[in-house]
């Protein structure tokens, strides 16, 4: 098997790691940089606007990793 093959998941998938609603995740999914970029690459299987949507893996854990916050420290960082 392929190594390097790119792996896709679907909106279901994204929303049993994450526990966000599917709402949740397709709003993620049209999120832009400033460029217009799209952060979270995806695919649509179709041009209807109910054709499955597949998440390339790879940038929706990169995506999750940017929202990802910890707790402080006892006492905290002193400034």
């Amino acid at each position: 098997m392929n190594e390097n093959r790119i792996k896709y998941i679907t909106i279901k998938d994204a929303c049993e790691i994450t526990k966000f609603s599917r709402w949740t995740v397709s709003r993620w999914l049209r999120m832009t940089d400033s460029n217009g970029n799209y952060l979270i690459r995806w695919s649509k299987n179709g041009p209807s606007k109910n054709s499955p949507v597949r998440i390339n893996e790879a940038s929706f854990m990169a995506f999750l990793e940017t929202k990802e916050q910890h707790a402080k420290k006892e006492g905290g960082e002193k400034k």
